[in-house]
C-alpha cells in the first residue's frame, strides 16, 4: 500500500514540476492576455470533464469490482461522449470562458480528456497501479515536449499553441490508453444494464458534486475575472493563484498516507485524530515558512520568471496568502473525514466555500468593473482566500464536533514529533523497500 502510494505522490511531485515549466513557457510566449484564454479554455475542460464523470470515474472503480463490467464501461464512455458534446456547444454557445470558434478545440479536448482519465480509472479499479502512475506522468512530458515544438520549432507565436499541444497529446493518450484499459472485458449481454445505471449514477453524484464545488471555489474568480478585467486580468490571477498553490505539495503529498492510514485503522478514533492533528500542524508549519519566503521574494524575481507583465502579482500573493495557508489544514482535516466515508461534510463545506465566492464575487462586479485592473485582480483574490477560510472554518467545526476534543489540541506537542517521526521513519522504510525490489 505505502509503496503505491509514495509512487503516487512522486508522480504528482514530477508533474506539479512539469506544469511549472509548462507555466514558464506559456507566460513568456503568449503574454497575460494569452495565459488567460489558455486558463479559461482548461477551466472549461475541467468543469465538463466533471460532469462527463457523474456516471463515470465517480463510482467507476466501485462498480467495475461490483457490476457487469461490460456494462459499466458501456454506461460510462456514453454519458462521456455525451456530457462532452452537449457540453462544449453550451459552454462556446454562451461564450462561457472560451469564444464559440474555439468549438472544435474544446470538444476535442474534453472529450479525449475525459477517455484518458475514465481509462486510467479502470487501471485503478483492477489495481494496476504502476500503468495509473505511468499515464498519470507521460501526458505532462508529452504536452511539454509538444508545447516546446510548437512554439520553438514550428514559430507558433499565440495561446492556440499550447491548446492544440494540449488536444493533440489527449487525444493520442485517449487512443493509448483504450487498448490496456479494456483488456479482459467481455460482451456478456444487456441484462440488467438500467440497474447498473442507477447504482453508478448513485455513487457518481455526489463524489462529483464535491469535486465540481471544490474545483469552482479554486477557479470560479477566473471568470469574473474575464467579464471585469478581460483575458489579460484573468492571466495575471491565474500565475498568483497557482504559484500560491504551490505551497500545497506537501499537504497533498501527506494526504494519501493520511487516508490510507485512517481508512484501514477506522476501529482506533483516536489513532485517526492523533495522526490527523499531527499531520495537519506539519502542514501548517512548512506551508507558513514557505508564504513567508513566497512573500519576501521582490517583483524583480516574478518579472524574470514569468516576464515583466508578472511583476504586478505580488499583491495578490499578500492577500490570498492567508487563505492558502487556512486551506493546508483544510487538506488534511477533509482527508480525515474521507477515510472514515463520510464525503458528505466535505461536500457540504466545498459548497459553503463555493457560496462565499459567487454572492462576494457578484455582489462587487459593479465596481471592479470601475477599478484598474491590478486592483480588481486583488479584489477578487481576497474574495478566493476568504472562500478557502470559510471552507477552512466549518471543516474545523465538523472536526471538532465529531472527535469531541479542546482547539487546545492544535497547540504543536511533543506527541506530534514523534507520531510524525514514526510516520515518516515507515515511509522512508518503504521508500528503501521499493528502490530494492526495482533495482
Amino acid at each position: 500500500m505505502l509503496k503505491h502510494i509514495i509512487g503516487t505522490f512522486g508522480t504528482k511531485i514530477a508533474c506539479v514540476f512539469i506544469a511549472f515549466v509548462i507555466l514558464m513557457i506559456n507566460s513568456h510566449s503568449f503574454h497575460a492576455e494569452g495565459l488567460g484564454v489558455i486558463s479559461l479554455f482548461v477551466l472549461d475542460v475541467s468543469i465538463i470533464h466533471i460532469l462527463s464523470f457523474v456516471f463515470g470515474s465517480g463510482s467507476l472503480v466501485y462498480s467495475f469490482v461490483q457490476f457487469d463490467k461490460f456494462q459499466v464501461l458501456l454506461v460510462s464512455y456514453i454519458s462521456t461522449v455525451i456530457v462532452a458534446v452537449a457540453g462544449s456547444c453550451v459552454m462556446c454557445y454562451f461564450q462561457l470562458g472560451v469564444p464559440f470558434a474555439m468549438l472544435p478545440y474544446l470538444l476535442l479536448a474534453t472529450l479525449s480528456v475525459s477517455v484518458y482519465f475514465l481509462n486510467t480509472q479502470l487501471f485503478l479499479a483492477k489495481d494496476n497501479i504502476l500503468y495509473y502512475n505511468l499515464f498519470q506522468l507521460l501526458p505532462s512530458i508529452v504536452l511539454l515536449v509538444l508545447l516546446l515544438v510548437f512554439v520553438f520549432v514550428l514559430g507558433q507565436d499565440n495561446c492556440y499553441a499550447y491548446i492544440r499541444a494540449y488536444t493533440v497529446c489527449y487525444v493520442c493518450f485517449a487512443a493509448i490508453t483504450l487498448v490496456p484499459a479494456m483488456k479482459g472485458v467481455r460482451y456478456t449481454g444487456m441484462s440488467g444494464l438500467w440497474g447498473v445505471c442507477k447504482q453508478m449514477l448513485k455513487y457518481g453524484f455526489t463524489i462529483q458534486v464535491a469535486n465540481l464545488s471544490q474545483m469552482l471555489n479554486y477557479r470560479l474568480g477566473f471568470y469574473f475575472g474575464e467579464y471585469c478585467t478581460g483575458t489579460q486580468g484573468v492571466g495575471l490571477l491565474s500565475v498568483g493563484t497557482k504559484v500560491s498553490e504551490s505551497v500545497w505539495i506537501l499537504p497533498n503529498s501527506l494526504a494519501p498516507v493520511q487516508y490510507a492510514k485512517i481508512a484501514n485503522h477506522q476501529a482506533d478514533k483516536a489513532y485517526a485524530t492523533s495522526l490527523t492533528l499531527s499531520f495537519a500542524k506539519m502542514t501548517f508549519m512548512v506551508s507558513a515558512v514557505l508564504i513567508v519566503l513566497l512573500l519576501l521574494l521582490p517583483s524583480v524575481c516574478f518579472a524574470w520568471i514569468f516576464g515583466e507583465e508578472f511583476r504586478e502579482i505580488q499583491p495578490l500573493l499578500y492577500v490570498i496568502a492567508p487563505g492558502i495557508l487556512f486551506f493546508s489544514v483544510n487538506i488534511m482535516v477533509a482527508h480525515y473525514f474521507s477515510g472514515f466515508g463520510k464525503y458528505y461534510i466535505n461536500t457540504i463545506c466545498s459548497l459553503l466555500g463555493l457560496a462565499v465566492t459567487a454572492v462576494a464575487g457578484a455582489c462587487f462586479i459593479p465596481l471592479l468593473k470601475t477599478l484598474p485592473m491590478s486592483d480588481a485582480i486583488t479584489i477578487l483574490a481576497a474574495i478566493n482566500s476568504a472562500s478557502y477560510m470559510v471552507s477552512c472554518t466549518a471543516t474545523m467545526v465538523f472536526f471538532f464536533r465529531d472527535t469531541h476534543i479542546s482547539w487546545r489540541r492544535f497547540l504543536f506537542n511533543r506527541q506530534d514529533v514523534q507520531i510524525a517521526r514514526s510516520e515518516i521513519k515507515t515511509l522512508l522504510q518503504s521508500f528503501k523497500h521499493t528502490k530494492t525490489d526495482i533495482e
